[in-house]
């Protein structure tokens, strides 16, 4: 084993998939930002600032290949794989990207200082003086990186490290190299990085001030350019300050971890430019969800011509069904139902994914298209991601239940038992964050009512996001953890996570760890938030009793509902994680619970929330007056043609008795 060698899977794995989101985040975040700056002219900025952000966008795709795609190859193969002669171009165009992208930054920072400093000329904010400075950039990226080859005759090194080549050192002039070194650093990134910190300084201090004076005046001051330009200075700053302090002044610890992570910072500056401009830039995130909605019609229209096609060929159709295999989970037959057991749980889990999908969908609908829950509009939009994550939860957890009832073992395959198993873990831990920001909103907007600026749907959206990232982690480390702890359960008829080592008591303390950050951490929040929701409602209500007013109970009792049943649902599950309960039918009642949550959002919003339920009353008397009319008009066109029949009838008697006569 080499030194410094990751011997450990599940830290590369950790690692690749980290790489992963970086290099997909680059090519397809930045060639984005590249078609829709030049094709779509999408970012409303000036042309100057927009030129160099093409040049940022370019630099970081080359630096995604040159850098990111090889560290990914070596963590893989656990060794270099890329042959003799790619590690003098990678190392060169990896340090010649590197310096690039801190030029340019440096670049987009100065100029932005400048354009506010001297909005009034134009000439020099052209296109073409952009393309000139950037080409100049990219002169100097490419000339200095090349001083150590050039002086030295450096042979690049691989390092178990950072599992990626460097520079290496002389054996005869380790000093001169060391001096000739820093002082290509501090050109490439030194410099640069003085550079970004002062200018981005002086732009949030321009900024205050004259937000200031345009207070005063009754103006407005938009922060749209300037937003994108300090977040860009900051990332960079976070992904390239700590690397260089540590290369002049050392730090203590362990090494090897502190240089993996330093060396890994300075992706940040390449996957973050599209995310950015998607949060800081409104007409880039419009033509983001225009598109998005145009790619999404496209898939549907593809859908359904492959449905089409598949249904026809008759052939596919059957190579299909070859390859599916028949499931290898490990099975414990301990704990099989009787049928009438089965057919009273079958039953129990129908009532649970009708009241999901179909309830659920209601509230989308309603709160959609109709604005039939007249709540904060916070509250509304956390609402609406509540509802599609209980959707996802009866999909990847109820369905499959039922399916293996009514079979009575796993069909579905060893993919979709995977897939299930992290699906569903996402989706509740999902459901957990989201039901804890519901409550935990409620009690700030009671305490905080002016500060309407905060408690906006984007907000609502954004708060919502960042919860959904983080269920997706839980799945995430259980998949790096153990892939292989997945396993079919008779207890519960359904796919369960566990770690297969057999020192279970220490293998288990990341998953418990894990497991009480997703689920214990949020439980927690709910129920003070909901406590003093309550006592807070309760003193207000106390306070206008005695004023002589009225205080409306309408979205307390919506959250205090949500938060006990979730209490209900959740809590003596999660409590069976550190105590055994040996009984069988106990571990299913307690599996079961947590299907009240994803069934209840329906019934708590209809009894709770009177415009909800004024709207579902509406619809239901539309649609019962449509089917009465339905029935009429059936009802009529059924005596028409009784009518006609008879008409027929009548006519053909007489016809017949006429001829009959003529014939006599």
């Amino acid at each position: 084993m080499t030194e410094n060698e990751i011997t450990n899977i599940a830290e590369r794995s950790i690692w690749i998939t980290y790489l992963l989101i970086v290099l997909l985040s680059s090519l397809i975040g930045d060639s984005i930002i590249l078609i829709a700056t030049i094709k779509y002219n999408a970012i409303k900025l000036n042309k100057f600032l927009v030129t160099i952000m093409q040049h940022i966008a370019v630099c970081d795709i080359l630096a995604s290949v040159t850098f990111v795609l090889p560290t990914i190859i070596s963590l893989i193969a656990n060794t270099w794989i890329l042959g003799d002669v790619i590690p003098y171009i990678q190392v060169y165009l990896e340090a010649g990207t590197f310096t690039g992208t801190n030029t340019l930054i440096a670049i987009l920072t100065t100029s932005k200082l400048l354009l506010l400093k001297f909005p009034l000329k134009p000439r020099y904010w052209r296109t073409k003086n952009a393309h000139v400075i950037c080409v100049g950039a990219w002169i100097v990226s490419g000339f200095l990186p090349s001083i150590p080859f050039l002086v030295h005759n450096l042979k690049p090194t691989f390092s178990y490290i950072e599992y990626n080549t460097n520079y290496g050192s002389p054996s005869d002039s380790v000093k001169a190299h060391k001096i000739i070194v820093q002082t290509v650093y501090m050109l490439i990134v030194g410099i640069p990085t003085i550079i970004v910190v002062t200018t981005t300084v002086s732009i949030v201090v321009y900024m205050i001030k004259s937000r200031r004076v345009a207070k005063r005046t009754g103006a407005a001051r938009r922060w749209q350019g300037v937003a994108t330009v300090v977040i860009t200075a900051g990332v960079y700053c976070v992904s390239v300050i700590p690397s260089g302090i540590t290369f002049y002044i050392g730090g203590s610890g362990n090494t090897v971890v502190r240089d993996r992570v330093l060396e890994t910072l300075p992706t940040l500056n390449f996957m973050c430019n599209f995310y950015i401009y998607s949060l800081t830039i409104p007409s880039f995130r419009k033509f983001i969800i225009s598109n998005d909605f145009d790619m999404s019609r496209r898939v549907v229209r593809r859908f359904w011509i492959c449905r089409d096609l598949q249904r026809q060929n008759s052939t596919h159709q059957n190579m299909i069904e070859i390859l599916v295999m028949v499931s290898s989970i490990n099975s414990s037959g301990e704990g099989t139902l009787g049928r009438g057991e089965r057919c009273i749980w079958i039953t129990y889990l129908l009532i649970v994914l009708l009241s999901s999908l179909i309830g659920d969908s209601i509230i989308l609908v309603a709160t959609i298209k109709y604005n039939a829950i007249k709540l904060n509009k916070f509250l509304v939009t956390i609402m609406q991601h509540i509802a599609v994550c209980d959707i996802l939860a009866s999909i990847s957890c109820v369905l499959p239940t039922m399916i293996s009832l009514i079979a009575d073992r796993w069909i579905l395959g060893d993919a979709l038992a995977y897939i299930q198993v992290h699906l569903e873990s996402g989706s509740f831990t999902g459901s957990n964050l989201l039901i804890c920001i519901l409550t935990t909103s409620k009690i700030l907007i009671l305490k905080f009512p002016l500060r309407t600026g905060s408690w906006t749907t984007r907000n609502a959206h954004v708060v919502c996001a960042a919860a959904w990232m983080l269920s997706l982690c839980y799945p995430a480390i259980q998949l790096m953890y153990d892939k292989n702890g997945v396993s079919f359960s008779y207890i519960e008829y359904n796919i369960n996570y566990g770690p297969t080592s057999d020192d279970s008591e220490e293998t288990n303390v990341p998953i418990f760890i894990l497991y009480a950050l997703m689920v214990f951490t949020p439980v927690t929040l709910i129920v003070t938030s909901t406590l003093l929701t309550f006592l807070y409602l309760v003193r207000s209500r106390m306070v206008t009793q005695r004023s002589g007013g009225d205080k409306r109970w309408q979205g307390m009792v919506v959250v205090v509902t949500t938060a006990t049943i979730y209490c209900v649902s959740v809590i003596p599950g999660s409590v069976t994680i550190f105590v055994d309960i040996p009984e069988i039918t106990s571990n299913r009642v307690l599996e079961s619970l947590v299907t009240l949550n994803v069934m209840s959002n329906f019934y708590i919003y209809s009894l709770t929330i009177p415009s909800f339920r004024y709207f579902m009353k509406s619809k239901a008397l539309a649609m019962s007056r449509w089917l009465v009319r339905y029935i009429r008009h059936c009802s009529q066109l059924q005596s028409d043609d009784l009518a006609r029949s008879e008409q027929r009838d009548v006519s053909e008697n007489r016809h017949a008795t006429v001829q009959t006569v003529n014939s006599l």
